[in-house]
C-alpha cells in the first residue's frame, strides 16, 4: 500500500539520495579524481532543481511517496484549471517494478477523467517510461532537447444528457479551484 505526505525539511536527506539515484550524468560533468568536488556539484544541482520547482510551480503539491510507512519516492504534481501536470515522479531503484508508479499514474488518470482535464508530463527520450506513457494513450506534443513533452486527453462524452444539477456540481468545484489557482 502506498501513501503520500507533504515534503518537510527533514525529508531533504532522502530526497538528495533519491536525486543521486535517479540522475543520468554525463561523465564529462564529474571529475572522477575529486569526490569532494563531485559531491559539492551534485548538492548544488539538487538545490537548484528544488528551488526551480518551488519558484515556478507555486501551486504544486510536493509529496513524499511512502510504502510500508517508509519513503520510496517523490511526486511533484500541479493541478491547473485545465490540466494536471506531473512535474516529477521518481522512485528509489529498490522500489521500482513493484507497481507503485502504475498505481500513482492510474490515480492521476482517474482524477483527470473525473474533472475533464488533460495530463502533461515531460519524459527523457531514453527512459523506459516513455513507452509506458505512450501505451496509456499519451501523445508526444513536442521534442525539446533530451525530453519529449507528452499529453493525455480525457474522452469527451457528447452523448450524455446533462441536467442543471450536473452543471452546478461541476461549476462550483471549478470555481473553488479557479479561485485557489488565482491566489497562488
Amino acid at each position: 500500500m502506498i501513501s503520500f505526505s507533504s515534503i518537510k525539511e527533514t525529508d531533504r536527506g532522502f530526497l538528495y539520495d533519491l536525486y543521486i539515484a535517479t540522475q543520468r550524468r554525463d561523465p564529462i560533468e564529474l571529475d572522477h579524481r575529486d569526490t569532494q568536488k563531485n559531491a559539492f556539484f551534485l548538492r548544488q544541482q539538487f538545490s537548484i532543481q528544488l528551488q526551480h520547482y518551488h519558484q515556478n510551480y507555486k501551486c504544486a503539491d510536493f509529496l513524499l511517496i511512502k510504502a510500508r510507512g517508509k519513503p520510496v519516492g517523490r511526486l511533484f504534481l500541479e493541478e491547473r484549471f485545465f490540466e494536471l501536470r506531473i512535474l516529477d515522479l521518481s522512485l528509489t531503484p529498490s522500489e521500482r517494478n513493484k507497481g507503485y508508479r502504475q498505481k500513482i499514474i492510474n490515480g492521476i488518470l482517474r482524477r483527470a477523467e473525473e474533472t475533464g482535464r488533460s495530463i502533461r508530463v515531460h519524459v527523457d527520450k531514453d527512459s523506459s517510461l516513455r513507452q509506458r506513457y505512450l501505451d496509456l494513450a499519451f501523445k508526444i506534443t513536442e521534442h525539446r532537447g533530451r525530453y519529449d513533452f507528452m499529453q493525455w486527453e480525457p474522452e469527451v462524452n457528447v452523448s450524455k444528457n446533462y441536467s442543471i444539477t450536473d452543471w452546478e456540481n461541476t461549476l462550483y468545484p471549478i470555481q473553488d479551484k479557479l479561485t485557489a489557482d488565482l491566489s497562488c
